[in-house]
């Protein structure tokens, strides 16, 4: 969502502000499923509930530093910046789960074809 509301045009600050807010609600809504899940008896944590806290501490660990460094970040870089270093993360999450997906599409056979026939395998 932030890269088309950038690519429209919009003031980076006000992208980035508002897609935290609507990222915001999500999460509380994703919090509240999560331990809703929980006391009902209905999750199944592979790995054993310690690992799944564990992941869950540090999701909340991280969200609570980094909400407050992208706003003050906002506040205080140019717009250009942020469209720029805003244009370079897409880029390279993209790359990134790309090269990660790249091994597990070759178990599909249809995708296996099409990369023999293009010679990418």
């Amino acid at each position: 969502m932030t890269s088309t509301l950038l690519g429209r045009g919009h003031t980076p600050r006000y992208v980035i502000g508002s897609v935290n807010t609507a990222e915001f609600f999500v999460t509380v809504a994703i919090t509240a499923t999560f331990i809703w899940t929980f006391f009902t008896g209905r999750l199944i944590v592979e790995g054993g509930i310690e690992l799944g806290s564990a992941a869950f501490a540090g999701l909340v660990l991280g969200g609570l530093i980094a909400a407050p460094l992208a706003g003050w970040v906002t506040k205080v870089a140019p717009a250009r910046l942020l469209l720029g270093g805003a244009s370079i993360l897409v880029i390279a999450l993209s790359v990134w789960q790309g090269v990660q997906l790249w091994p597990n599409l070759l178990e599909y056979p249809i995708f296996r074809q099409m990369a023999e026939q293009a010679a990418l395998r």
